[in-house]
């Protein structure tokens, strides 16, 4: 028994040192350096996470190829977003792998860009961003909002609500504001023209309505006939681009019969204002203290522009944001 013990005590120790013997590095050859050891890990349970997983990575750069810093750069329709540095490098990070998203990018005084289908993890993509024009074009036709080729062809839903609710639409054809205009009740009844007379010490003044005929409100055509004043520098923008203070709004008809329409706040660049009382300068109501951009419809990478609150749109070729449009 005991000569059992030692035989498996001696077989034991035998395996033992072979064991050992054969986990030993080989020998190293004189004059190479030592090999750094070989550590393999168990995949499933330490394999690291690649350095690109759920990224989107690229650069952003203008017409001349040249980087666009300070671009906003956005997984689109999302709070996921970055800016591009000063070399127009941009890295967005959280999506999930091979989930294919939309990528946009937009700069102020830039039309937005896109790139759709774009699936995570992915490295050097490249966005181009657009000038937009800097000045108007007077021969611009403005875009309905209604018919053929109209804000309703393309955003029918959109344009319904405006075209029910907004008072825009409707600020040329107001019933009030076109009896305040003409002098006349709400059915279109006149009041008499206004009279004047002269005096030494004051000049001319305007009399009294006679009590002896119908008299239904004041109005400005009452007071000067002969004149449409600064009224449709507000009420019909658009109309008055031209001529901002002899625009009769009573005549106008077509796109300018709905006063302060789509195409015509789409296209609204800023509102220079005086820095002191942050309101208009005086005697610039209206279109008078605006920059608007009608575009040049036969330029092919410029035909068209429309401001709006997204800088993630889904018409590159048109549109971009403009912070401005989302104050009142």
């Amino acid at each position: 028994m005991r000569m059992r013990i030692q035989l498996f005590i001696a077989a034991f120790a035998l395996a033992a040192a072979l064991l050992m013997q054969g986990c030993q590095p080989s020998p190293t050859p004189v004059g190479d350096s030592p090999a750094a050891p070989t550590v393999v890990l168990p995949v499933l349970e330490l394999s690291p996470i690649p350095p690109q997983f759920g990224t989107l990575s690229g650069v952003v750069v203008d017409e001349q190829s040249q980087p666009v810093e300070g671009a906003t750069v956005r997984i689109q329709t999302t709070h996921t977003s970055t800016l591009s540095d000063a070399k127009g490098i941009f890295l967005l990070a959280g999506m999930k792998d091979k989930q294919a998203v939309t990528i946009s990018a937009w700069k102020e005084g830039y039309y937005c860009a896109k790139m759709e289908q774009v699936i995570p993890p992915l490295a050097g993509l490249s966005l181009t961003l657009r000038l937009y024009q800097t000045n108007d074009n007077p021969a611009y036709e403005w875009v309905p909002p209604i018919s053929d080729n109209s804000c309703y062809s393309c955003k029918p839903g959109v344009t319904q609500v405006w075209l029910d609710n907004d008072a825009h639409g409707k600020s040329a054809q107001n019933a009030r504001f076109l009896s305040i205009f003409l002098g006349t009740d709400l059915k279109g009844n006149p009041s008499p023209l206004t009279k004047y007379a002269s005096t030494k010490d004051y000049g001319r003044l305007p009399l009294p309505p006679d009590p002896n005929k119908p008299y239904y409100g004041p109005g400005y055509r009452l007071d000067f006939p002969d004149s449409s004043g600064n009224c449709s520098a507000c009420h019909l923008p658009g109309a008055a681009m031209a001529s901002p203070l002899h625009t009769d709004p009573t005549i106008v008809e077509g796109v300018d019969s709905f006063g302060i329409h789509c195409d015509f706040c789409h296209k609204i660049a800023d509102v220079p204002l005086d820095p002191v009382t942050r309101l208009p300068y005086p005697n610039m109501p209206g279109v008078l203290s605006m920059d608007v951009r009608r575009p040049f419809s036969e330029d092919e990478e410029r035909y068209q522009l429309f401001f709006g609150t997204f800088d993630d749109d889904n018409v590159p070729q048109e549109d971009t944001r403009l912070p401005l449009i989302e104050q009142s």
